[in-house]
């Protein structure tokens, strides 16, 4: 994707809303923490209609989602923490310190 089809970015309110979506995101998997994953699933939602873009990707037929999977297709999640924690195990139940 090219940066010259993004006329305004997002605000400090999209990043505030992101945080509060990827905490009920959090609550709902009976989580009392965020996960990079929580995050990267709710950011479509939260900053499809905060990226606007300009009359070029209009011409050239991208939208919002594609510019938005595109920057989070580019960011890793990285483990830390203790090395037999899982992260990625998380969306389960079965989420445990071995």
């Amino acid at each position: 994707m090219k940066p010259q089809y993004i006329q305004f970015g997002a605000s400090p309110r999209a990043s505030i809303n992101l945080n509060l979506a990827s905490k009920a995101v959090a609550y709902m998997d009976g989580r009392d923490y965020v996960l990079p994953e929580d995050i990267k699933e709710v950011a479509l939602d939260v900053m499809n209609h905060r990226i606007l873009l300009n009359y070029e990707a209009e011409a050239d037929a991208v939208k919002t989602s594609d510019i938005i999977k595109a920057l989070l297709s580019k960011v890793p999640i990285i483990q830390i923490g203790y090395p037999n924690f899982n992260y990625f195990t998380s969306r389960s139940t079965q989420c445990y310190l071995e």
